[in-house]
């Protein structure tokens, strides 16, 4: 095979085209590829080439500079795997005739021990393990990143990578992806409609027209925008207020008792136990377990290490569905616990119910400031004598 200079003398072999922004991602990665490790993140429009250009002419640069080394790349899709980055790669290989290509593994490997592995998964355990080596460096494609699970993110960062790409249009204000372009630790890249010409205006007239131009949903699909909110669903309370009141300094305001808060699981879902000092959480514990006797268990163990009294320490549980059981099992281990039932009838006529009423309580709070915002420092809640709330509202 011919040698090339970079990364753009490589596409041009392929024949792939590239716009200026879709040049200058690639370009970046080709310059950190064998470096230290290195992250970049891209949000672009649906349909503006993040797969089909972008990824793909990575991965087998990847393989083409580096031999011996490692591309693994991921998306939550399978129809993202097979029908986009899988199809588009399969064009190019038999330009590399010393490859062995496994389609059935979505699995490429090449003489000198490199690799390229493409796949799907919810299951934290297959992404780690990846780790580069002397002369093998190792590119993490990470495909449709909004849609990945934080458990997922958290194995990939088990692993020892080379360089690690999120890749993806954006969805809203939430989540890993969403957090990389708020972060110093990510080079950051964003294309919009402008930068797509491809885009046909027939399809662009139609979002708008349908979603409205001015539409989340609309600035998210055609100018990779992230969203305050849901296509269409309003929250109860919206992004840039929670932004706002992450950036307000708020003094903490220790309550006369403890409170800890317990919201029941079963299944792989997790247990929570919350622990509240007057207007700032001091302590949150999760607890996995299937069996809820033993998850049971779990709580009232949790709650006595905690020091529980029944004089200065209020315990709430969450009386909803399989929460009614277990608080009763609780008060048969000597836990007083108060049981509150979200689908109970609000004692607030103008909601459907108590949990709507919480909510939206809880909304106002952090509205007018009263709710201390993650992070902050713990040990500016220290307990101490029972001291009187200043809040005007305290929720037991």
């Amino acid at each position: 095979m011919q040698k090339f200079r970079n990364i753009l003398e490589f596409a041009d072999y392929l024949g792939i085209d590239l716009y200026d922004w879709q040049a200058d991602v690639v370009n970046v990665y080709d310059l950190h590829s064998d470096g230290e490790t290195f992250k970049l993140a891209l949000r672009a429009p649906n349909d503006s080439g993040k797969t089909s250009r972008i990824a793909v002419l990575a991965a087998l640069w990847h393989l083409v500079k580096h031999p011996a080394g490692k591309v693994v790349y991921m998306s939550k899709d399978a129809r993202q795997v097979n029908l986009q980055f899988w199809a588009t790669i399969r064009r190019y290989l038999h330009r590399f005739p010393a490859w062995k290509i496994t389609d059935s593994q979505h699995l490429i490997e090449t003489p000198e021990g490199g690799f390229l592995r493409a796949f799907t998964t919810k299951d934290t355990g297959r992404v780690e393990g990846f780790h580069r080596a002397p002369g093998s460096p190792l590119l993490f494609l990470v495909d449709e990143a909004k849609s990945i699970e934080e458990e997922i993110f958290q194995g990939i960062d088990r692993c020892d990578y080379s360089v690690l790409a999120y890749i993806s249009s954006p969805d809203e204000k939430t989540g890993r992806f969403y957090e990389a372009f708020q972060s110093d630790q990510f080079v950051k890249f964003h294309a919009g409609l402008k930068d797509c010409k491809h885009i046909g205006k027939e399809r662009i007239a139609a979002i708008k027209e349908w979603y409205g131009a001015k539409s989340p949903y609309t600035g998210s699909v055609l100018d990779g925008e992230f969203m305050d909110y849901g296509a269409g669903i309003p929250h109860i309370i919206e992004h840039g207020e929670l932004e706002a009141w992450r950036n307000q300094t708020i003094g903490v305001l220790r309550g006369r008792k403890l409170v800890i808060a317990c919201d029941f699981a079963r299944g792989g879902d997790d247990n929570v136990l919350l622990v509240r000092d007057g207007n700032a959480i001091i302590d949150i514990r999760t607890n996995r377990e299937k069996d809820t006797a033993k998850a049971v268990d779990w709580f009232a163990a949790t709650i006595r290490d905690l020091g529980y009294d029944g004089e200065n320490t209020i315990i709430i549980g969450d009386a909803t569905g399989v929460g009614g059981p277990m608080c009763d099992q609780l008060r048969r281990r000597g836990i007083n616990i108060i049981d509150f039932n979200f689908g109970a009838k609000s004692t607030d006529p103008r909601f459907r119910n108590e949990g709507s009423r919480i909510w939206y309580l809880v909304a106002q709070m952090i509205r007018d400031s009263k709710i201390v915002p993650p992070p902050y420092h713990q040990q500016d809640v220290k307990r101490g004598p029972p001291a009187v709330c200043t809040l005007k509202e305290d929720i037991h």
